[in-house]
């Protein structure tokens, strides 16, 4: 039988007039906890998949808000609650690849994010409990001398189908090369042209922080008519 605390809250969690403030509540719980994990122990995670990722031989680099931590401060952000990689891949053979040697070295696949037409986009692990996300980076017509990826969210005044999210297009300087950056105790990968990247990212007063930055309405990132899907690989 459900207890009374659990009746009161499937009650919030499921009446039409109360179901988005306990959505906003559960979500900032959240991610409260998140970034008290990431805190603890965002450093030994880092490390750990700098390791990994470079045994693949992937061209990878971290990315958005872990890359502006490292670069603007010297450490993960207080209020991150993940790690950001990005990846340059040819195709969904070397996605698929990329993903099943990661799987192999201990990552738990946990999401998959997806667009009709384009393919795999982004690609959810956990690892020793912290959440790290990869960003498939490519090359598109009519976008010369940039990369672009792209980033799903869910707009808390529209409703979605099972599944589904709204998409944006992240364009940004072409990333060349990487260069390794001291950090924890080891050299990990950032782009060459990072603070370039980030000005893009971020605009040109990344340097100092923002707390009401909205990664989806940042000024590299444009709205797309595409539809995300994504997919859950692991329950947890």
């Amino acid at each position: 039988m459900m207890s009374k605390t659990n009746r009161v809250k499937s009650f919030f969690r499921n009446c039409p007039l109360t179901r988005k403030t306990w959505i906003r509540l559960s979500d900032a719980r959240l991610r409260r906890i998140k970034s008290r994990e990431l805190m603890e122990n965002g450093d030994d995670t880092v490390v750990r998949v700098q390791k990994i990722l470079s045994e693949t031989g992937a061209f990878f680099f971290f990315d958005m808000g872990t890359l502006l931590g490292i670069v603007r401060e010297g450490r993960l952000l207080k209020h991150d609650m993940d790690i950001d990689i990005g990846v340059r891949l040819k195709d969904e053979e070397e996605i698929k690849d990329l993903r099943e040697t990661l799987i192999s070295k201990g990552c738990i696949l946990r999401f998959n994010y997806s667009i009709d037409g384009i393919g795999t986009v982004e690609s959810s692990f956990l690892i020793g409990g912290i959440k790290f996300d990869i960003n498939y980076y490519r090359s598109e017509e009519g976008y010369p001398d940039s990369d672009i990826c792209y980033l799903m969210y869910r707009d808390p005044e529209r409703e979605y189908g099972k599944d589904e999210l709204s998409v944006v297009r992240l364009v940004s300087p072409h990333i060349g090369s990487v260069v390794r950056t001291g950090f924890a105790g080891t050299e990990i990968c950032i782009p060459e042209n990072a603070e370039e990247y980030l000005a893009a990212r971020y605009g040109e007063n990344w340097r100092v922080p923002d707390r009401g930055y909205v990664y989806w309405k940042g000024p590299s990132t444009s709205p797309t008519d595409y539809t995300g899907r994504v997919e859950t690989v692991t329950e947890i």
